[in-house]
Parts: C-alpha cells; sequence; structure tokens
C-alpha cells in the first residue's frame, strides 16, 4: 500500500537521505588521506606477524560483539513505534550485555590462544574486551541519532574518531608499542567516538521489562542469528588461514584485505550508514524502495568499480612501492579479493531492505547457507596458498549472494532487467579502463621509475574512465550532478535534520 505523502514527507526524506550521504561523504574523504597514510606507515614500522596477532585477537572480539550489539541499534531504527521508555529500558540491557561482553572476552583470552598456538593473543583479547563496555553507551543514542537523520553530527563523530584512531596508532608505533599500537589506538579512537556520541545524545537509563520488550527480543534474536551466522562465515577464512598457514600468512592476508576493502568500508560505508533510516521510513511503499535500490546501486557501482578494478590491475606496482618487499606475497590475494569486493559492494544494501520489511529470519536462514558453503571452500583453497583462499571468496560467494537477489525480487518486485541496467554505465567504464591500463602497462619500460609508472597507469585508468561514462552515460551523469546540486536547497518539511 503507498504511503501517505501527508504523513510522509518523501521529498523530505530524498533530501535528508542526500544530504546524509554527502556529510558522510565529506567525512569519510576528509579523513581517507590520514587513515591510507597511517595503513602505509604502519605497514613499513610493523612486521607481518604484528598484523597477524592482532587479527586472531580481533577475530574473536569481533565475534563477541555481535552479542554485545545484539541487533539494538537496528531495532531502535526499524521500529518506529518505540516508546521511549521502552529506548531507555534498550539502553539499560545494551549497557549490560558491554559488560557481560568484557567479562567472557577475559574467560575465554587464554583458550583463544591456546587454539591459534600464540601467547601474545590472549592479553590482546582482554585489552581489546574493554571496547565492548565503550561501544555499549553509543549504540543506543547513534542509533537514535540515525533514525532522527542527523547525519551530519554522524559524520563528525566518525571522522573524529577515524583521525584519533590512526593518529594513536601511528604514534604508539613510533614509540615501539609494536602491535600494542594497534590494540590501544584502536581502543582510544572508539573511547573518542563514543564520548561525542553520549554527549551530543544523552540517554537516561531504566530498568527493563523484558515482557513489555517481547516484540524487540523477537526482532533482534533472528537478526543476531542472522548476524553470527555472517560473522562466522565472512572470517572463517582468517581462521583458516591463520590455523593452518601460520601467523605470518595471516599478517599478509590481512593486509590484502585491508586494501582491497578500502572501497567497500569507506564508500559503502557512508552509504549504509544513512540507507536503513530511508528504507525505514518508506517500508510499506514498494515503489519507492524500487526507486531507492536502483539509485543507489547505481551510485554505488560507479563509485567503486573503478576503485576495486584499478587495485586489481596495478597491484603489484602499488606493492612493491607503497609497502614494500616484505609484503610482496600480498600481490595475488590483493588482486583476487579486489575483484570479489567489487561484487560484494552493491550487494551490502540489501540485507537493509530485507530487515526494513522485517525479514529477519530470512537473513539468518542465508547465514546458515553460508556457513556451509565459506568455511570448506576456504579450507579447500589453502593447498594453493593466500592466492587459493582469494579463489574460495570469487568462486563461492555467488553461492551465497544469489538467494539475497532472489528473496529481494520477491519482496519489492523488482526485476533483473532494471537492477543490470543500473550497473551498465559503472560495468561499460571499467571494461573500457581495463583495456586501456592493459595496454599501457605493455606499452610501459620495466626500467621506468616504479612512482612513475604507477601514476601513469592511474591517470590513463581514470581519464578512461570518466571519458567513457561522460560519452556513453551522459545524461546519467548529469542527473547524478543535478540531484547533488539539490543539496544546496532548503530542506523540504521537518524530515531532513542535519
Amino acid at each position: 500500500m503507498p504511503l501517505d505523502d501527508e504523513k510522509v514527507d518523501i521529498r523530505g526524506i530524498d533530501r535528508s537521505l542526500m544530504r546524509g550521504i554527502a556529510w558522510t561523504g565529506m567525512a569519510k574523504w576528509s579523513t581517507q588521506l590520514v587513515t591510507w597514510g597511517a595503513t602505509v606507515v604502519l605497514a613499513r614500522l610493523l612486521t607481518p606477524e604484528a598484523f597477524g596477532i592482532v587479527s586472531m585477537a580481533t577475530l574473536y572480539i569481533g565475534f563477541v560483539s555481535l552479542f554485545n550489539e545484539m541487533g539494538i541499534g537496528s531495532a531502535v531504527v526499524n521500529m518506529r513505534d518505540l516508546t521511549p521508555p521502552e529506548i531507555r529500558q534498550i539502553h539499560t540491557v545494551s549497557v549490560g550485555l558491554g559488560l557481560a561482553g568484557f567479562v567472557v572476552a577475559c574467560a575465554m583470552a587464554i583458550p583463544i590462544g591456546l587454539i591459534f598456538h600464540a601467547k601474545e593473543v590472549p592479553p590482546v583479547i582482554a585489552v581489546l574486551g574493554l571496547s565492548f563496555i565503550v561501544n555499549a553507551f553509543k549504540t543506543v543514542p547513534v542509533a537514535l541519532l540515525q533514525r532522527e537523520f542527523r547525519f551530519k553530527f554522524l559524520a563528525f563523530n566518525e571522522g573524529c574518531q577515524a583521525v584519533v584512531m590512526a593518529t594513536s596508532e601511528v604514534v604508539l608505533a613510533f614509540l615501539g608499542f609494536g602491535y600494542w599500537s594497534l590494540v590501544l589506538g584502536e581502543l582510544i579512537g572508539m573511547a573518542a567516538g563514543a564520548t561525542l556520541a553520549f554527549s551530543w545524545r544523552p540517554l537516561r537509563f531504566a530498568v527493563p521489562q523484558f515482557a513489555k520488550l517481547k516484540r524487540v527480543t523477537r526482532f533482534t534474536l533472528n537478526l543476531l542469528g542472522g548476524r553470527i551466522l555472517w560473522y562466522v562465515y565472512s572470517n572463517a577464512d582468517f581462521a583458516v588461514v591463520g590455523r593452518a598457514m601460520g601467523k605470518e600468512s595471516l599478517g599478509i592476508y590481512q593486509i590484502a584485505w585491508n586494501f582491497s576493502n578500502l572501497p567497500l568500508r569507506k564508500i559503502t560505508e557512508l552509504i549504509t550508514r544513512v540507507t536503513p533510516s530511508a528504507f525505514a521510513a518508506v517500508q510499506q511503499d514498494k515503489a519507492l524502495l524500487r526507486r531507492y535500490i536502483l539509485n543507489i546501486t547505481e551510485g554505488l557501482s560507479l563509485a567503486t568499480f573503478p576503485l576495486c578494478v584499478g587495485i586489481t590491475l596495478v597491484a603489484d606496482d602499488f606493492v612493491k612501492l607503497a609497502l614494500g618487499p616484505q609484503w610482496i606475497d600480498a600481490i595475488v590475494p590483493l588482486r583476487l579479493l579486489s575483484v570479489y569486493i567489487s561484487m560484494r559492494t552493491i550487494q551490502t544494501i540489501i540485507p537493509q531492505v530485507v530487515i526494513a520489511l522485517g525479514d529477519t529470519r530470512f537473513l539468518m536462514m542465508n547465514g546458515v547457507l553460508a556457513i556451509c558453503v565459506m568455511p570448506a571452500a576456504f579450507l579447500i583453497g589453502t593447498h594453493w596458498g593466500l592466492a587459493g583462499v582469494g579463489w574460495a571468496w570469487m568462486i563461492a560467494y555467488p553461492i551465497v549472494a544469489v538467494p539475497m537477489y532472489v528473496k529481494l525480487y520477491r519482496m519489492i518486485d523488482l526485476r533483473a532487467g532494471p537492477y543490470l541496467r543500473s550497473i551498465w554505465p559503472a560495468t561499460s567504464g571499467v571494461l573500457a579502463m581495463s583495456v586501456v591500463v592493459l595496454l599501457v602497462r605493455a606499452a610501459l619500460s620495466p626500467e621506468l621509475a616504479l612512482a612513475l609508472r604507477l601514476a601513469i597507469q592511474v591517470a590513463a585508468g581514470g581519464l578512461t574512465y570518466v571519458g567513457t561514462i561522460w560519452w556513453m552515460h551522459r545524461a546519467r551523469a548529469v542527473a547524478v550532478w543535478t540531484a547533488m546540486r539539490a543539496l544546496r536547497r532548503p530542506a523540504v518539511g521537518g524530515q531532513a535534520r542535519g
């Protein structure tokens, strides 16, 4: 049933969505040079083993954090009829779960260290466990800011957290803290973000009355089940590599993963921070949901496809120049993972639509499928080294992704034709870009300075991509520019809050 325009200000939501993307984008990219620079510096100051140790610890910490958050943030965003007393009770539950997460992390630290045969891991897990308490105080405040379309502050908050974290890690590494620089720097950044969020959106506590929170519990339990399964399968590669190939190989794989995921983390995060609020606001209107899905998918593909494919094309020169010879084994997995990420970026918003429509059980069942497919693929892939793990992502991930698309088509009547047309501009652009970059690589002298060689390839690829989009898809490019110019106009109605 279509939404009543008198109840939902569609133009206001559109404006809020675009403003939210713009603010988040400015924050992400204004801090991007800092975080990229920090990653390069840390790669030169620290050893692959240091990254491997922290990766082993964060693998477990990330899993426990799912129970810590338990889908509470998503419930606050999507359940629009929650009362203020219910929200205060949920806030109390969130902090309680944070304390429980810290206790569990400390209790499991030694067993996890024994599993990985790494004595350095238990103290790292215990210290990182403090992040559960820190983040618990901001879960509900951040969700409320999201629901209220206050993306300007959220963008500022995330930017500050990223800068504080990156700066702390580099300073501590220079001071000789080794792998502890990664641990303490992350904790300092989280504390900065939580302090800002809670100071901007303070929230009182209330004694939980669980009998009145049953509908929230049902929503979060299905969502939690799906997230647990997602986390296990999406991080199974780290567990398999760490267990089967050791700390050094895991450190190399971690660096390859970090750089291949830059487009996913930095671009899709600015979209997925904003879109749940819009999807929740129009959850009863299939036509509007289709409109948002197609437009956002087109924008995501235009922004991420050239970055992912570009990393694949110049991975060897980039690793040699930016990271140094000790990371040479990261080249092949970086190339393969970048191709996989190009597939994943445009799929990130689909689970949000499913959540907005209330079918969290499907996400859990899709996680069951993934848990049956992905870990086995990674284990088989290790027989061919880190390259085999990269190939496992490319081959096995479509098996998990296809049911998500089928579900989306059934829920909102979205057909394959319009969806494929939405990614055609970016696809045609990267095809042309790939041909040009490969020809340029073949023509360049191997004796040319590495920095100049890389710069020429990047310039040739970028100009080809932009030129192809402008020549073949000018109307769509103009439409995007027009939408961005609309940000200058005053917001309509009371929905659009900074």
